[in-house]
């Protein structure tokens, strides 16, 4: 991701790159298969739904993904003028973050059917998006 965010275009926004860098990465999953006979999909699920019954994994998952969240603050503040320290880009960095670690557990994805793949996945992945984007532009 930290790749994906670096080479992004003048007019391209942290959150367009985070969007393009998830579709090609859950694109390339589902495609390539990941050795796991297409159930690719089905595995992340299992492993999501462990992950979120144990309040010990939970705390630790989240912590993995600090680093992803500051690296995503830098983008924003830069999008939008301010430090990645500041209040948005910190904010909005750790909503999309949380969102999309979340994205399985979530009622809209328990409601596709099993396995689901890419394409519904990706619908979730914008409604992530989206919402961070109005967090954004309400600070306007």
């Amino acid at each position: 991701m930290s790749k994906r965010l670096a080479a992004r275009g003048p007019h391209e926004s942290a959150l367009e790159a985070l969007r393009d860098w998830m579709a090609t990465t859950m694109t390339g999953a589902e495609t390539n298969g990941s050795g796991l006979d297409g159930r690719f999909w089905e595995r992340r699920a299992l492993r999501a739904h462990i992950i979120t019954t144990e309040p010990e994994l939970r705390g630790r998952a989240r912590a993995s993904y600090y680093p992803f969240e500051c690296v995503l603050a830098e983008a924003i503040g830069k999008d939008l003028g301010q430090s990645a320290n500041s209040l948005t880009p910190r904010l909005a960095a750790l909503s999309a973050v949380a969102g999309l670690r979340e994205l399985y557990e979530s009622d809209e994805a328990q409601a596709l059917a099993a396995p689901p793949n890419a394409a519904e996945l990706l619908e979730l992945v914008d409604m992530v998006i989206r919402f961070t984007q109005a967090g954004i532009g309400g600070d306007r």
